[in-house]
C-alpha cells in the first residue's frame, strides 16, 4: 500500500471503529441494541478499510472498491437494525426491513462483487477513476431511499415517545444526521453527479463521528442526565466537524502540492 497521510488516517479511522464496536457490544452482548450497534460498526470499519486499498494499495484497485461497495450495502441493513432496535414503533416496520430492504440489501452486496456496479477502477495522481456498471444509479437510488425511510423511522419513533427515550431518540438522529449527509455528499453525490471518486477517500473520516456520539450515548445514557449527553456532545460534534474539515482541506491541499 502506498504510505500517504490520508492512507494513514484512513487505517486509523478503521481502527478505531471497529474498537468503538468492540467496547460497545461487549458492555452487554446479550443486548440487541449492542449487537445491532456492533455490526454497524464492524461494517463501516471494513468499509473503510476497502475505501483505503482502492485509493492507495499498489494492486487491486478494483476489487476493493467492489468490496465497499459490498460493506456499504450491509451498512444501511445494521443502521436500520440499530434504529429498530429503540423500544418504540408498530411492527410494520420491521416488516418493512426484512421484505424490502434485506432483500435488497443483500441483492446488491452480492452484485457488488461483479462489474454490474464497479467495471474498473484506474489509479491516478489525483484520485481514482472509476468506470460505473448499470447496477450503480439502482444503488444509488436504494442508498436514497434508505436515508429517507431512516429518516421516516426516526422521526415517526420520535413522536411516538415521551420523556427521557424522546430525548434519547432526538440525540441519536442528530447524531445520524450530519455525518450521514456529508459520507453520502462523498461518497455518493460526487460520483453520481460530479463524475469524480476523488473525494469518496474521505468519506470515512465522518463515520467516527456517528459511530463515537451514539457509543457514547449506547454506554452513558444510563449513568448521566441525557440533557448534559446532548449538550456536551453538541460542542464535541461541532469540534470534530471543524476539525475534520481542516484536515480533510490540508490533505486534498497537499496532494494537490505533491
Amino acid at each position: 500500500m502506498e504510505l500517504s497521510l490520508t492512507a494513514l488516517f484512513l487505517a486509523l479511522t478503521a481502527a478505531l471503529n471497529l474498537w468503538i464496536g468492540g467496547y460497545v457490544y461487549r458492555r452487554d452482548p446479550g443486548a440487541g441494541q449492542n449487537r445491532a450497534f456492533g455490526f454497524m460498526a464492524t461494517t463501516i470499519s471494513a468499509w473503510t478499510t476497502a475505501i483505503a486499498f482502492a485509493h492507495y494499495a499498489s494492486v487491486g484497485h478494483t476489487w476493493a472498491l467492489r468490496f465497499a461497495f459490498a460493506s456499504a450495502s450491509l451498512i444501511t441493513l445494521g443502521v436500520l437494525t440499530f434504529i429498530q432496535r429503540i423500544p418504540v414503533g408498530a411492527i410494520e416496520h420491521s416488516r418493512m426491513r426484512r421484505w424490502l430492504f434485506t432483500p435488497i440489501g443483500l441483492a446488491l452486496c452480492a452484485f457488488s462483487f461483479s462489474p454490474w456496479i464497479v467495471v474498473s477502477v484506474t489509479p491516478g495522481p489525483y484520485g481514482s477513476g472509476v468506470t460505473y456498471g448499470p447496477l450503480h444509479l439502482v444503488f444509488a437510488a436504494y442508498v436514497i431511499l434508505w436515508l429517507t425511510y431512516s429518516g421516516y423511522l426516526l422521526a415517526s419513533k420520535y413522536r411516538a415517545s415521551a420523556g427521557l427515550l424522546k430525548l434519547q431518540i432526538r440525540y441519536i438522529i442528530f447524531a445520524f444526521a450530519i455525518p450521514s449527509g456529508l459520507v453520502t455528499a462523498t461518497n455518493l453525490v460526487f460520483p453520481v453527479f460530479l463524475k469524480t471518486s476523488t473525494f469518496s477517500k474521505y468519506g470515512p473520516f465522518f463515520s467516527l463521528f456517528l459511530l463515537g456520539l451514539i457509543g457514547h450515548a449506547i454506554i452513558r445514557h444510563r449513568l448521566m442526565d441525557m440533557r448534559v449527553v446532548v449538550k456536551r456532545s453538541v460542542v464535541y460534534l461541532a469540534a470534530f466537524s471543524a476539525a475534520g474539515l481542516i484536515l480533510i482541506t490540508l490533505l486534498v491541499g497537499s496532494n494537490l502540492i505533491l
